[in-house]
């Protein structure tokens, strides 16, 4: 997935829960640069992370958490 999205063929990555997505430090790194240097949003059906309304605050939660 983030090969893909880094390729530029995906531009929203949704995921059930923010725990999904950042449950290993390196993954959850490579998901923050996708958001700023692709512009790749990101959607939690739990409503934890949209990207699209400029709720990302969780992100720089769960990076602290991982590491």
């Amino acid at each position: 997935m983030i090969k893909e999205a880094h390729e530029g063929n995906i531009d929203v990555i949704i995921s059930m829960t923010s725990s999904r997505l950042f449950r290993y430090y390196e993954q959850a790194i490579q998901l923050q640069e996708l958001l700023k240097q692709q512009q790749v949003n990101i959607i939690t059906l739990d409503n934890d992370i949209n990207t699209f309304e400029g709720n990302n605050k969780l992100i720089n939660k769960s990076l602290w958490m991982v590491n």
